[in-house]
């Protein structure tokens, strides 16, 4: 009898034990559903397999010159102003969308919206040549992630500019055509 009681309570306990892992699991996928239609912790998107990461390596700038306001009255004080061309380039980098409505919007990396970069000395300044930078190949701009599908206008600007001279010149380039 003892060992029928036994058996018999054992079984009990396994069937107690599949029944109170059932019920968790059912109230796992409750909570998991609910949790999924309400989030309002997440305010973007959902990525695809579309999506990804680009990275832009600023490597060189050749031939920088400030753009000139006023020309010099005589030729001496124009021929000493451009051998004290000691320009300190700095570039800065964004990435733009523009959404359905035309507005172009700023995406933020790391919580901003421009990235810069290390300030170079020279006309020709060259990341790629920094003992830091070697291992990359120059400065690395990174994006954040990108989805294919809601970034149809996606393009890129990068500007060069000295703290003497202000702005030394702009690229800006589209990354995807609107389909």
């Amino acid at each position: 009898p003892d060992m029928y009681h036994f058996v018999t309570m054992l079984r009990q306990a396994a069937r107690m034990n599949i029944y109170e892992q059932v019920k968790k699991l059912k109230e796992f996928k409750q909570k998991s559903v609910y949790a999924h239609n309400h989030r309002p912790y997440l305010d973007s998107q959902m990525y695809s397999s579309q999506s990804g990461h680009l990275e832009v390596i600023l490597v060189e700038a050749r031939h920088l010159r400030p753009a000139r306001v006023q020309q010099e009255q005589d030729l001496q004080t124009a021929l000493q102003k451009s051998l004290q061309l000691d320009l300190q380039v700095e570039a800065s980098f964004r990435l733009k969308n523009i959404d359905a409505d035309g507005k172009a919007k700023d995406l933020i990396y790391k919580g901003s919206k421009i990235q810069r970069c290390p300030t170079l000395v020279g006309s020709n300044p060259n990341w790629g040549e920094q003992e830091q930078l070697k291992n990359s190949g120059g400065w690395v701009f990174k994006s954040p992630l990108l989805e294919k599908a809601t970034m149809q206008n996606l393009y890129l600007e990068i500007e060069l500019s000295s703290r003497k001279y202000e702005k030394l010149g702009m690229v800006r380039m589209g990354l995807q055509k609107s389909t």
